[in-house]
């Protein structure tokens, strides 16, 4: 059984492994990809607000930033990810 202090430092070491994980993930898939799956996450978790043309480039802006902020995908990204959808 861990100790407190010991089970700081795991989860310590284990949120900079996943950051340095997702690092490699932004670096290394293009932002086509990135654009696609956000849009395929959004669909998949919110069929029906998916559905809503009217609102759904807004709504995907605030899915993506709060699920994939550091990605910084524009509109048109965004927009090109609902395309292949």
């Amino acid at each position: 059984m861990l100790t407190e202090g010991e089970l700081i430092a795991t989860l310590a070491v284990t949120h900079r492994l996943a950051r340095a994980a997702n690092l490699m993930l932004v670096q290394t898939l293009s932002r086509e990809y990135w654009a696609t799956l956000v849009a395929r996450d959004y669909r998949d978790i919110n069929p029906q607000r998916f559905g809503e043309v009217a609102n759904r480039l807004r709504r995907l802006k605030s899915h993506a930033l709060i699920l994939y902020g550091p990605l910084g995908l524009t509109d048109a990204e965004l927009q090109a990810g609902i395309a292949k959808v």
